[in-house]
């Protein structure tokens, strides 16, 4: 069970961050080549992230790999 959501999660994390990749060349090229964007991309990137961070957390947090910040710590 621990390999299916691992496989899962990473799939899905992997294939948001491609779409972010995709629509923002697309977006790019739009406004170079034919002065036209896409019209949502910044909000369809916005929801991108969060299924990108929400998806790799469980592997993160499997893993015990967190961010530690240790600004106030001696």
């Amino acid at each position: 069970m621990k390999k299916i959501l691992q496989h899962f999660c990473g799939a899905l994390c992997a294939s948001a961050l491609f779409a972010i990749m995709t629509l923002t060349f697309f977006d790019v090229i739009g406004r170079k080549a034919m002065s036209q964007s896409i019209p949502g991309a910044f909000e369809i990137t916005e929801l991108l992230m969060v299924i990108v961070i929400f998806s790799a957390l469980p592997l993160v947090s499997q893993r015990g790999e967190h961010v530690v910040f240790d600004s106030l710590d001696h």
